[in-house]
């Protein structure tokens, strides 16, 4: 489980608990917000272009599927 979270690598010692200040993200989460930063950005509700409306339905997307766990 700790191979999935890039801190460990550098600080193999470190002993870590979740809290609601801070969050350690797994690789898969980092590399998906770097190519949405990189390749699809643009913001939501402010834009009538593709690249907007893109971004905009990637947004409710990750919001229903946070509802549907929460």
């Amino acid at each position: 489980m700790k191979d999935q979270f890039p801190i460990f690598s550098s600080h193999p010692d470190l002993v870590y608990l979740d809290n609601a200040a801070s969050v350690q993200k797994p690789h898969v989460v980092l590399d998906a917000v770097q190519y949405f930063l990189t390749h699809e950005y643009a913001n939501i509700h402010r834009g009538a272009y593709a690249l907007a409306l893109q971004a905009e339905e990637r947004w409710r997307s990750a919001r229903k599927t946070i509802a549907t766990v929460l």
